[in-house]
């Protein structure tokens, strides 16, 4: 006669794991004590996504909402302009490093044509 090997298996497993095997709890029992233990669902979180200040068309009010930017950095910023980029603002030191990285990801700077051809022309120093 062959016996199944699950009841043993389970009874080795319970010897190796400290000891016998706990009952099971009555099916009664068994949702009011699942859900004391229950624990609560943690709230979403939503991400809010920011619309880019663009520096070349961005009044003295919205450059000041930017973190660290006063109002010398906001008149400098605008009399500056036309910027092919962002990273213009600090390597032509129109704002410091340290502002710069604080401002970098909420910034932009957008062309002023449709036409691929004028921006390059444009940010290349051949205004047309």
């Amino acid at each position: 006669m062959k016996q199944p090997l699950i009841p043993l298996v389970l009874f080795t497993a319970a010897l190796l794991w400290g000891g016998a095997v706990p009952a099971a709890p009555a099916a009664d029992t068994a949702a009011p004590a699942m859900a004391a233990k229950a624990r609560p669902t943690p709230p979403t979180t939503q991400v809010v996504r920011i619309k880019a200040v663009d520096i070349n068309t961005a009044s003295a009010a919205q450059l000041l909402k930017l973190p660290g930017v006063g109002a010398a950095e906001a008149k400098r910023i605008i009399a500056r302009r036309p910027y092919c980029s962002k990273a213009a603002l600090a390597t032509e030191h129109v704002v410091d490093d340290a502002l710069y990285g604080r401002i970098h990801a909420l910034i932009e700077a957008g062309f002023p044509y449709k036409d691929v051809a004028k921006n390059v022309a444009w940010c290349s120093g051949k205004k047309k």
